[in-house]
């Protein structure tokens, strides 16, 4: 089953996106019946029955409730549900990225987690500041694709948007790697025996990294907060 992650503040932009999807040629990627839920949480069934069978669902992510936690959430369903997250999308409100330094922040967030961003709201702001904005991603290297959304939700690139490719920075729906007990095919790299001595530049290869904006310190906070972006929810 596709499953395709949006987040985005502005949320009639978002909405048209989705609704303008099923208007594209793209059966082979978005094949129906198509099933839509709004907030991460809404991805596990209320009373513990399995959600209703669909061919693709799209979860928008509540911009309200913080994105961390969101990601979170997704990031648990995925991985007990056993459904990959085949493209997450990020919907920004370009006016607003312009205004505030706050929202700027979020979307570098945004950004971190998503495949491609989609810059929306733009009636208000220049060429030459979306092109500087972007390149301050291309700078630190965000992989993200970018694209222009137009009135009605529409897209010039409807196939390269939708298509499954991973290009998140942030690997936090990535497969779980396999442990040591783990049933499976035998690598000849299991066969080789290292001398206990041996030291790998003091690495210990079963330590995690966590992600940048999921990381905690040891009493649960995040050791990076998101800024309080409701004031740019927009319905």
């Amino acid at each position: 089953m596709p499953v395709y992650i949006i987040i985005g503040t502005h949320r009639t932009a978002c909405r048209e996106l989705i609704a303008q999807a099923g208007n594209y040629d793209l059966d082979d990627l978005l094949p129906e019946p198509w099933q839509e839920v709004h907030g991460a949480d809404q991805l596990w069934p209320a009373d513990g029955t399995p959600p209703e069978p669909a061919a693709t669902l799209f979860c928008y992510l509540d911009p309200a409730k913080d994105l961390a936690d969101e990601i979170e959430t997704v990031q648990e369903w995925s991985r007990q549900s056993g459904n990959a997250i085949d493209r997450v999308i990020g919907v920004v409100d370009s006016a607003a990225a312009e205004k505030s330094a706050a929202y700027a922040r979020w979307v570098e967030a945004c950004a971190h987690f998503s495949d491609a961003l989609v810059w929306a709201n733009r009636e208000t702001v220049s060429q030459k500041w979306l092109r500087a904005f972007q390149k301050q991603f291309d700078k630190l290297c965000f992989p993200c694709s970018y694209h222009l959304l137009k009135k009605g939700g529409r897209v010039d690139d409807p196939r390269l948007l939708f298509f499954p490719e991973a290009r998140r920075l942030s690997k936090a729906f990535d497969p779980a790697e396999p442990t040591k007990d783990d049933d499976g095919p035998i690598s000849p790299l299991d066969l080789i025996e290292i001398d206990a001595s041996f030291d790998l530049d003091d690495a210990d290869s079963d330590t995690e990294v966590e992600d940048y904006w999921l990381a905690r310190h040891e009493s649960g906070h995040r050791r990076q907060r998101l800024p309080d972006i409701q004031a740019w929810i927009v319905d």
